[in-house]
């Protein structure tokens, strides 16, 4: 147990709340600018990111780039839509290679709403060699009144929705006019139609009325539906083994519902994997319509040839190198001597996939004279081995790597074993693990994990060891839970600490449950641009779970990004942290290693690592309560060069009971972002706006990865 330190005074200045309100709302004002879109005069040698790109020869001669005359679209948008034709050009200087790139850029225009846009260029292959790309943008135009002309008791809002799509841009709350949409909408209009039954309809090409000076285009858009088909009767012939009201039951009662020219076909496939259920290897279905063109009824006529009942015989399982055939067999779930079942041949493909140990399953049938079936299982191996190596650097941990080996098929069962180093100018970590993906069969994958790791902090100096077994379920796509017991012996040591803080044990030994929660909806995990992340972990620490210290602990964590424009160049994100400890009444105080620290590249960038919060003698002490919120505009400026304008808040509150918004700190900068395939490389430079004694003003940050 610990002593509880000497008890510190308030600062005497402490700002208000609403100045996190503030520093956050800065962020907005660079968003609601125009961005660049570049004069006559952009120069950028050697790729295709600036107005001029030049390409160097080996005998000295190079081929300029110029794009001119655009306003509204920005070089950089330009340049990537017509991007695959630039780099030809630039290699091989065709004339039809430039005309490529003009119509691409062309095309982008018109996309943008831009429906007169054209794109010229001239071409000089004597040197200087030059082409000069001509940009005439036009008026923009959005869409204005439309009209839908024998549309037949559908609402306008159904049909304004196929205009309306997830590729048609919006400006000022409107659609875009672009003609090339138009074209899909009214295919997509007279599809929808087909599948309510009317399988003669047709949708005209649209009138367009431009006015305003070309800014608003009206459409007329005349549609002709002919009758509409209905499923009358259904018939059978052959030796159906249903009555006709079961075989409706199976076909989710077809009567009076919209035929469709796929409906037949949709039925078959019903019909087939219904009899394959029931046993039969190889039924025959055929579904024949009889439409009647004055009434617009149809009678649907089955001939069906279901095939005799089989049991299976052998079951197979070949081509398996490493994997053992006991683990095999625990996935197939068809048995020698049951009948056969279609959906159970299926079942057991998709686990056989699920483990990722296979590239390749194909299943073979055979039949074994007139009653029964083998089934064969042919699986290819993927390679189930590597071995990663990481390189990163951090401000305060300075050049930092790692390796891990994982062999994702240990024993031969599908198991995953990893084990790892990593190492830094301050710390270093092994590790080794084992996981089951499935965990005893079932839906949910258990890993036990043992560590052995130190790490010198700012003012103290950590080394422990301990282990974690956990079970993982994911419920869906986005969301997991993992539930856990982790037992961690460790010691916390700096010899300049004051003597009331000094820690009494040189060992601690905590025993803890916990479970995390996780709602991922991310666009991508390394560099993303849009989504969110959400995250709450709960810790109990208690003396019946082998643990010298008592706590209840809550950790939670949100963050999201907003593109602002189509091309996610910019985005807003925004994040928020927090966690609380609860210590029970037999813990006096809490190591430090247990504490909450704040500050440095990853939370509030004005301060190092760990500085924002209380301290005595000058080195943080950590508390029991902790918050940072965060907002970022991330801008581009040049290839996979990225501009960061960031407003950070945070604090470290010593006791529980102190809780409260009195000791916000703050930071305001501006940072640089280069993007990688491991994720960016960052330098930020993070300014305090209302420093205290003993603070700093700025400090300066470099590492890889995102803040949050």
């Amino acid at each position: 147990m610990r002593k509880r330190p000497t008890e510190r005074t308030k600062a005497p200045f402490a700002p208000p709340p609403w100045m996190a309100l503030a520093a956050i709302a800065l962020l907005l004002l660079p968003a609601c600018a125009t961005p660049d879109t570049g004069g006559a005069e952009e120069d950028v040698a050697a790729g295709v990111e600036g107005g001029v790109v030049e390409s160097e020869e080996a005998d000295g001669s190079s081929l300029t780039v110029t794009l001119e005359g655009n306003e509204n679209i920005s070089r950089r948008l330009l340049r990537k839509a017509a991007a695959d034709a630039l780099i030809v050009l630039k290699r091989e200087r065709q004339e039809y290679q430039a005309d490529d790139a003009a119509y691409m850029m062309e095309e982008y225009c018109r996309g943008k709403g831009f429906h007169r846009a054209r794109v010229g260029y001239t071409l000089d292959a004597s040197p200087p060699r030059e082409v000069v790309f001509d940009i005439r943008e036009g008026p923009r135009a959005v869409l204005g009144e439309v009209v839908f002309e024998g549309r037949d008791g559908a609402d306008h809002e159904t049909l304004m929705q196929f205009l309306v799509g997830p590729t048609t841009s919006w400006i000022g709350g409107k659609t875009l006019f672009v003609r090339s949409h138009l074209d899909s909408a009214v295919a997509s209009i007279r599809t929808w139609y087909r599948s309510q039954g009317h399988l003669k309809a047709e949708v005209d090409p649209p009138e367009i009325v431009l006015r305003e000076v070309e800014t608003i285009a009206d459409l007329k858009i005349a549609i002709r539906l002919g009758p509409q088909y209905t499923i009358k009767a259904i018939q059978v012939e052959g030796s159906a083994p249903w009555t006709l009201d079961e075989l409706l039951a199976i076909l989710d009662d077809p009567l009076g519902q919209p035929f469709t020219t796929a409906w037949p076909t949709r039925a078959e496939r019903t019909l087939v994997a219904h009899l394959r259920r029931q046993g039969r290897l190889t039924p025959q279905v055929d579904a024949r319509e009889d439409l009647d063109h004055s009434t617009g009824e149809v009678r649907i006529v089955f001939s069906i040839q279901p095939g005799k009942i089989r049991t299976v015989g052998n079951v197979v399982l070949e081509g398996q190198d490493r994997t053992e055939l006991s683990f095999l067999r625990s996935l197939v779930t068809i048995t020698p001597g049951d009948t056969f079942n279609g959906d159970r041949v299926r079942e057991t493909t998709n686990k056989l996939y699920e483990t990722a140990l296979f590239k390749r399953v194909t299943v073979e049938e055979t039949p074994i004279g007139e009653d029964s079936v083998d089934i064969t299982f042919r699986i290819t191996e993927r390679d189930a081995r590597d071995l990663a190596f990481l390189v990163g650097y951090g401000s305060y941990e300075l050049a930092r790597a790692s390796m891990t080996y994982t062999d994702r098929n240990i024993f031969g069962r599908g198991l995953v074993w990893s084990s790892g180093l990593r190492g830094s100018f301050r710390s270093a970590q092994v590790q080794t693990s084992l996981t089951d993906p499935s965990f005893l069969g079932w839906p949910v994958s258990g890993t036990v994990e043992v560590y052995a790791k130190q790490r010198q902090f700012p003012s103290f100096d950590y080394s422990g060891y301990g282990t974690v077994a956990s079970l993982k379920k994911t419920w869906r796509r986005h969301l997991t839970t993992t539930v856990g017991y982790s037992f961690e012996t460790s010691t916390a040591d700096s010899l300049n600490r004051p003597l009331e803080i000094q820690i009494e044990e040189d060992q601690i030994s905590v025993g803890s449950l916990f479970t995390k929660w996780a709602l991922d909806y991310r666009d991508s995990r390394i560099l993303p641009t849009s989504g969110s992340l959400n995250e709450v972990v709960l810790t109990w620490a208690d003396e019946s779970l082998a643990s010298d210290l008592g706590f209840h602990r809550v950790t939670a964590r949100s963050s999201w990004l907003f593109p602002i424009d189509e091309e996610a160049a910019w985005v807003l994100a925004f994040a928020g942290r927090a966690g609380v400890i609860i210590r029970q009444s037999d813990t006096d105080d809490l190591p430090l290693q247990y504490r909450f620290f704040n500050g440095g590249e990853d939370s509030v960038r004005s301060f190092r690592e760990d500085e924002l919060g209380p301290q005595v003698q000058g080195d943080p002490e950590g508390g029991e309560f902790f918050s940072t919120l965060n907002a970022e505009l991330r801008t581009p400026l040049y290839r996979q060069l990225k501009g960061t304008l960031f407003a950070d808040g945070g604090n470290v509150i010593r006791r529980r009971s102190e809780l409260g918004l009195d000791d916000y700190r703050f930071a305001l900068g501006l940072g640089l972002r280069y993007d990688l395939p491991i994720g960016p490389i960052r330098l930020d430079w993070g300014w305090n706006p209302n420093r205290r004694s003993g603070e700093q003003l700025w400090a300066l940050h470099l590492s890889v990865g995102f803040p949050f």
